[in-house]
């Protein structure tokens, strides 16, 4: 990755990036996100108004508030994805109804953001309490069951087969943007559930899904210790600005290759559209809009 200390300014601009905007727009421009060069563009004008496309080539916007997920009527559907390529894939869900089977995703890392609604997700480390505003994190092949509250719901769905982990960020260290004093970590109970004949345990493997029955129920446990676990932020504790601007990379050795693990606080900068190739990444801070 290419670095420069070599930074200059012209016209109109804030000291801090996105801090005190007031009527200007800033707009993010780099090549790979939110690591490496970058610029900031100032407007007093919104850049993302687009008029008419003539080409190939399209912004791809959506509207999450007409995407109705299967879960949202069924208890034994799933999410609805968004976005996807080899990197990430972007769903949400809404869920109204517990899950009528223990959930095991084998493609990767989960994390949840929560936008509306409240309820657990049960997992075999613990029960995890959510809220708006919360992420949960739930490691590859974590036993776990979706029970949401009654009420609305909706929910960011983020798949990753590279690892999800928390920023680290080489000026300020470990703490920023988030400390990680500020994660809850669950603690085993007895969810004193009734007792079943078999316990269903649905396999995402993949494209499809692959349903396996067993005998004692997976989210039975008595213990658990090591460092691979889900933990939960909720933004009202951390500092949002900071969870939702500031990111970096960092490499993690693999089995494969060393390759980049998503970022925590920064999961789209890594995303492209799955038919397109590899282009600038601008995001606009103000209005929140992102292309690529």
């Amino acid at each position: 990755m290419m670095r420069s200390w070599i930074h200059f300014t012209r016209g109109r601009f804030v000291r801090q990036a996105r801090v005190g905007l007031g009527e200007l727009r800033e707009e993010h421009l780099s090549r790979h996100g939110f690591a490496g060069p970058v610029a900031m563009i100032y407007r007093e004008s919104g850049p993302n108004e687009v008029v008419r496309v003539q080409g190939d080539y399209r912004r791809r916007e959506i509207d999450s508030a007409d995407v109705v997920s299967s879960d949202a009527t069924d208890a034994r559907g799933a999410w609805q994805v968004l976005l996807s390529n080899d990197d990430v894939a972007v769903a949400i869900s809404r869920r109204r109804e517990a899950m009528p089977y223990r959930f095991r995703n084998l493609d990767g890392d989960l994390l949840y953001f929560v936008h509306r609604g409240t309820g657990v997700l049960a997992t075999e480390f613990g029960p995890i309490r959510y809220a708006p505003g919360d992420y949960v994190m739930l490691p590859k092949s974590t036993t776990y069951r979706h029970m949401p509250d009654a009420g609305d719901s909706l929910l960011l769905v983020v798949e990753s087969p590279l690892p999800i982990s928390l920023t680290e960020h080489e000026q300020v260290g470990r703490h920023t943007p988030i400390d990680p004093t500020m994660l809850d970590v669950p603690d085993v109970v007895d969810y004193g559930w009734p007792e079943e004949s078999e316990y269903e345990v649905r396999i995402k493997a993949g494209s499809g899904h692959t349903s396996i029955f067993y005998k004692n129920d997976p989210l039975k446990t008595v213990g658990w210790k090591g460092d691979l676990f889900p933990p939960t932020s909720s933004t009202s504790r951390a500092s949002c600005r900071s969870c939702r601007t500031a990111s970096t990379s960092r490499r993690r050795p693999g089995r494969r290759s060393r390759r980049k693990g998503l970022s925590w606080s920064a999961l789209c900068r890594r995303s492209r559209s799955p038919t397109s190739t590899p282009r600038n990444c601008r995001a606009t801070t103000a209005t929140s809009t992102w292309t690529r």
